[in-house]
């Protein structure tokens, strides 16, 4: 059986790999140093979803140029994911009552 947080290490992992995509999609790797640093922490409180996103310095300089972040979290990939997570989260939480 899944659980909360098994969904949560799957948005993680799916924001952090959307992430890199648009980084390379905008041609913006040069060393690779930056795709190596992406990592992704997705928390879900009250039912709010925030999330930290932990890489280079620069990346905070390139994604307010390029809106990396902002193009990702419109995307259907990620529109996806978080419907998919949401529905599972809900499912396990009605299994708990």
């Amino acid at each position: 059986m899944a659980t909360t947080n098994v969904e949560i290490q799957k948005l993680d992992t799916i924001l952090t790999e959307l992430i890199k995509k648009g980084i390379k999609k905008k041609g913006l790797v040069d060393t690779g140093s930056l795709l190596k640093s992406i990592n992704v922490k997705t928390k879900i409180q009250h039912n709010k979803i925030s999330f930290n996103i932990e890489a280079e310095d620069y990346y905070e300089y390139l994604d307010e140029e390029y809106k990396i972040t902002e193009d990702v979290l419109k995307s259907p990939q990620w529109n996806k994911a978080i419907e998919d997570a949401m529905t599972n989260i809900i499912e396990i939480q009605l299994e708990t009552i």
